[in-house]
């Protein structure tokens, strides 16, 4: 044998085949370059045969657990979490939607108004940003301060109800077998009755050439049902209220580019990351409210305060090395 601790290695042996598999099972392979992700190739060449051994070296990382104990229920694995601007109308009948259902839950409020109002009600975490900063910062910032395994964001004008079974959707993301990062309710707007036009699952096809990537939304559609959840639907996007593991979401982020309106860009982000569904047995309620002011500020800029991208579509055709978007059925002055 020759070569020992370097990149090529010679074996002369007159040995049989039990012998010589013995002997390479002893065979230790140690990259010289240090890395936590990398991949090698080892030739091995054998009586004129030749095959190639492919190396994956990787540091683990450690693991990051969360103290969810039995005795304090949901309230210890879930945090709900919302942004809000300028309607504490909305925010605060959310709150006490959320607390008349779950009663010792956890809310977190990313607020930007001008205007700071208190928001009452027991186990509130109020965060005031610099006025306007957006609604994806908010976002972010509601998220990062989210200490359970699991989150649930909604927008601030949504309401809990009796559909709004937040037990299902742990069950499915504590589900093992199904790898579930994103599960998503549907929105009714009045009991019983769904909003069908706006809050839908969609999926996205894509294809790509070398000026950039095609996508078509298909709208109101799936890409199929999850396995023992016939309920549940397999999607791209889905609607704006959803659950959420903490770390997976955290790596992905809102983009904070996004200050005044966004939604699928957080789920273009997200594509070929997370796994996501939307169960239509789950549901929250959308009690909108606008006012004249609030309405202002949300149809201000296209995409960041200096309105350099002229608009929603185009910020993400920029971004995301997209040479045609097709299928955005939603229209307004965000989709300029």
């Amino acid at each position: 044998m020759s070569g020992q601790n370097s990149n090529q290695l010679k074996i002369f042996t007159a040995m049989n085949i039990s012998e010589t598999n013995n002997l390479l099972k002893h065979i230790i392979y140690t990259s010289k370059v240090y890395d936590i992700d990398a991949r090698d190739v080892i030739e091995v060449r054998y009586r004129g045969f030749s095959i190639n051994l492919q190396i994956h070296i990787r540091r683990e990382p450690f693991p990051r657990l969360f103290d969810t104990r039995e005795d304090e229920g949901i309230n210890k694995k879930v945090t709900v979490i919302t942004k809000t601007f300028m309607r504490y109308d909305a925010v605060n009948a959310m709150v006490q939607s959320v607390h008349k259902y779950y009663p010792n839950m956890t809310i977190i409020v990313a607020d930007d108004s001008e205007h700071i109002e208190k928001i009452p009600g027991n186990n509130v975490k109020h965060f005031i940003m610099p006025f306007a900063e957006g609604w994806f910062a908010g976002r972010n910032l509601a998220l990062s301060q989210v200490r359970t395994p699991y989150f649930f964001i909604l927008d601030d004008d949504m309401m809990f109800t009796k559909n709004t079974k937040l037990e299902k959707l742990v069950e499915i993301l504590e589900d093992p077998n199904l790898k579930i990062d994103i599960a998503s309710t549907r929105v009714e707007k009045e009991e019983g009755v769904m909003l069908k036009t706006l809050f839908t699952t969609s999926i996205y096809e894509r294809g790509f050439s070398k000026d950039g990537f095609c996508v078509n939304r298909i709208y109101n559609a799936k890409h199929g049902y999850l396995e023992d959840y016939p309920e549940c639907e397999i999607a791209d996007e889905i609607p704006n209220a959803f659950m959420g593991r903490t770390l997976s979401v955290r790596s992905v982020g809102f983009d904070p580019m996004l200050d005044r309106v966004g939604h699928y860009e957080f789920l273009f982000d997200a594509y070929g990351k997370l796994r996501i569904v939307c169960c239509k047995d789950v549901r929250v309620r959308h009690a909108q409210i606008r006012t004249a002011e609030y309405e202002k500020f949300r149809y201000a800029d296209g995409v960041g305060k200096n309105k350099g991208f002229g608009g929603r579509a185009f910020y993400s055709i920029y971004k995301n090395n997209l040479k045609c978007l097709s299928g955005m059925r939603q229209k307004g002055p965000h989709y300029n």
